[in-house]
């Protein structure tokens, strides 16, 4: 369709010129005289005739080559539309592939692929630290008990310290009476 549009505007100005040059080919021959089946045309006629047919030659080919210089600007126009078409196309499917793909640390991951490990590992994390901070308020009660006990012990130990500390004392003292007394008793 593109190129019947252009080759009638390719040949549209040459066929105006055409049809000039055979409406003065009919006057041509209708003014002329007419001898024995021959036709007779006056010299200055034929030469200007000649001329516009010149003429005509001329402007067809300064159209023609006129549209042989629009055509290569087209071309060329075209080349540089298809090379962009081709850049985009290219960035298209960068953009494509950028956005459907992940880099993290040096390896192209899909994005899919890339979210799935991620929330994997994170519910493994958290699931190791829930595990981790169990056991550590286990160890820390255990901590807490073992430290109660601990004071417990140490109470119990300081009490029958003090204890064995007053029987010693007042063992130490009976002793001491009775041994007073013996000494009374054999100083007599």
């Amino acid at each position: 369709m593109k190129s019947l549009l252009f080759t009638t505007l390719l040949f549209l100005p040459l066929l105006t010129i055409g049809q000039d040059l055979n409406s003065q080919f009919d006057s041509l021959k209708n003014n002329s005289e007419t001898f024995k089946d021959y036709k007779v045309i006056k010299i200055i006629t034929l030469n200007n005739f000649w001329a516009t047919v010149q003429d005509s030659i001329e402007i067809k080919q300064a159209v023609l080559a006129d549209y042989k210089q629009k055509e290569q600007v087209l071309e060329t126009s075209i080349k540089d539309l298809e090379l962009k078409e081709e850049e985009l196309t290219q960035h298209s499917e960068t953009l494509k592939y950028a956005s459907t793909n992940i880099d993290f640390l040096g390896i192209d991951f899909s994005k899919t692929v890339f979210k799935v490990t991620f929330s994997i590992i994170v519910v493994f994390l958290i699931l190791v630290i829930g595990f981790l901070f169990i056991q550590l308020k286990r160890k820390l009660q255990v901590a807490n008990s073992s430290k109660q006990e601990l004071t417990n012990v140490e109470e119990e130990f300081d009490t029958y310290k003090k204890l064995s500390l007053e029987k010693e004392r007042k063992l130490r003292r009976e002793l001491q009476t009775e041994r007073n007394r013996l000494n009374e008793i054999r100083s007599i």
